[in-house]
């Protein structure tokens, strides 16, 4: 499941990957509007994946923005990692991307998300380690009920609304 151009393509190695996965790799300046129904019905795990020399030369993604029409029909992703990206908003839709238990945002330019993140009752893992740019959290984060793992930014000036007795 290779869609060609656009730097989407599977790992180096096919027989390694399932066809549930799909990475994006850091020579595409822009996700896809959609994917085919193939595609959504399969895909459980999508990736940015950043080659290593920007990795060592801390180069993010060129990636800015995530069409809110992608998110439309992959009601079976559960592993969404977007870190290092210069991705700023998220769609208010990825609040329906209700068997997600792994998100990732770590090193991103997030500067704020919406509300309806905290509809992933199944979520288990929200990573926002190095978002200098975030400054608070939904209200309603405690809804998250299944969340384990919570790795916020160390910035001056966050304001988190979290009740850890309420989530843990």
């Amino acid at each position: 499941m290779v869609l060609p151009d656009e730097g989407w393509s599977r790992f180096h190695n096919p027989t390694a990957m399932p066809s549930s996965t799909l990475t994006l790799d850091s020579r595409a300046s822009a996700f896809p509007t959609t994917f085919s129904a193939e595609v959504n019905n399969k895909l459980r795990t999508l990736s940015l994946h950043r080659e290593e020399e920007m990795v060592l030369k801390q180069q993010p993604c060129q990636i800015t923005g995530i069409p809110t029409a992608m998110f439309a029909n992959l009601t079976h992703l559960r592993i969404l990692h977007l870190g290092a990206t210069r991705i700023q908003q998220l769609p208010h839709i990825v609040g329906k991307l209700l068997n997600l238990r792994y998100f990732n945002l770590s090193q991103s330019q997030i500067q704020a998300l919406p509300a309806s993140l905290c509809n992933l009752r199944n979520l288990r893992v929200l990573n926002f380690a190095w978002c200098e740019k975030l400054r608070k959290l939904p209200e309603r984060i405690h809804n998250l009920k299944s969340l384990q793992i919570l790795k916020l930014p160390f910035v001056q000036g966050f304001r988190g609304y979290l009740n850890p007795s309420s989530v843990l």
